[in-house]
């Protein structure tokens, strides 16, 4: 389940960037008291904007939808969703931040110059009545959805997109920022420094295992009993000290080795693709031998036999692929560097709106469509 939270996590990260959808009709309330809050109700104010009962629910309706997709039905059971709060609570602080966002996005609009156009009207109203005909019957009367204020969010939900969308576009990061955020991935700061001819290579060694675990039934290695491990490190010792003294490597492999034997336990490897249990292995002289080294699977010691050196058309593929990468990481970087100063102005933006929320009322309306019948 705690995977699962994490999927959820990201899935409210981008309901929450994308201020996701609203405009509904009346929610469900408990028929048994006559006294019903009206859908017209003002559940938040957001500068001059007003936020009904009515255009809340479909933002709840996708809220739960979400949650119930990477955590199932019963995600609501859960007293502890994220940093003691249960999963509803967290939700529903999605869906207020997801209308605030909405809202002064499209009251900031005429101040930046922007507006939608009837083709692009067309196709909010399009898209609304898709997604309103792809919902259960059930989901369009338990949350009191119609297809006018469906249609009314979308419009809204795309005039604030084209918003971010206009700010995002005007913005271009300095190249320096770029690097910056490029050098502080691990991965690309080591493959950006490395000699390609080197890094390439191949080794050619023999090998001797003595092991510490071996493989279950579902393929995944379990230690051995504590005297076999550590007789295997005993055993790995002495093998090192006994090559180290120019004993022959290949009847230490047939005496010792609990690995593959064939070929005298001959094998090729990639620099590249060495664990990092064994990366020192590409800094050993031809003939030498390696320290006991230690993976998952046990002790080993290597005697390197030669180096492979790459091809001119293995560099240049390695090449072209890391080029691929590093381009995918500077539009990443520059999407990031974007998101921030568009985001930075909305702080300054919200900072400077008054928001008010009824709370009483927001405290009795659910995920699921809703309103407790004492409500006022």
């Amino acid at each position: 389940m705690k995977s699962a939270y994490k999927w959820i996590s990201k899935a409210m990260l981008l309901f929450m960037c994308i201020f996701f959808l609203a405009g509904c009709r009346s929610p469900k309330v408990d028929n048994k008291d006559d006294a019903v809050t009206s859908d017209r109700e003002v559940v938040m104010t957001i500068g001059d904007a007003d936020v009904t009962v009515d255009e809340v629910m479909l933002y709840l309706l996708q809220v739960k939808k979400e949650f119930e997709k990477y955590g199932g039905e019963d995600v609501w059971d859960h007293d502890d969703f994220s940093g003691g709060k249960k999963a509803e609570e967290v939700a529903k602080l999605a869906v207020l931040d997801s209308i605030a966002k909405r809202k002064i996005y499209v009251s900031k609009s005429g101040e930046i110059g922007i507006s939608l156009t009837e083709e692009e009207l067309e196709e909010a109203k399009q898209q609304a009545i898709n997604y309103y005909e792809s919902l259960e019957a059930d989901e369009i009367e338990r949350y009191h959805l119609t297809k006018d204020n469906v249609i009314k969010s979308y419009k809204e939900f795309n005039f604030a997109s084209k918003v971010e969308n206009e700010m995002i576009s005007e913005y271009e990061p300095h190249e320096e920022d770029i690097n910056d955020i490029l050098m502080a991935n691990e991965a690309y700061a080591q493959l950006n420094a490395v000699d390609e001819k080197r890094f390439l290579r191949k080794i050619r060694v023999q090998q001797i295992t003595l092991k510490t675990h071996e493989k279950d039934d579902d393929g995944k290695y379990q230690p051995l009993p504590k005297d076999r491990v550590a007789d295997a490190k005993k055993k790995s010792e002495r093998v090192y000290q006994e090559a180290q003294s120019g004993e022959d490597f290949v009847e230490l492999v047939q005496q010792y080795s609990e690995g593959d034997k064939e070929n005298n336990g001959e094998t090729v490897l990639a620099i590249s693709a060495l664990p990092d249990a064994f990366k020192e292995l590409g800094d050993l002289d031809i003939d030498a031998i390696s320290p006991v080294l230690k993976d998952e699977k046990g002790y080993h010691v290597f005697k390197i036999l030669d180096y492979i050196h790459p091809t001119d058309d293995e560099i240049k593929n390695y090449q072209e692929q890391f080029n691929q990468w590093v381009a995918l990481l500077k539009e990443e970087a520059i999407k990031t560097l974007k998101q921030d100063v568009v985001n930075g102005i909305y702080e300054e933006w919200k900072s400077d709106t008054q928001i008010d929320l009824n709370e009483n009322l927001w405290e009795n309306i659910d995920v699921f469509g809703n309103i407790n019948k004492n409500t006022n």
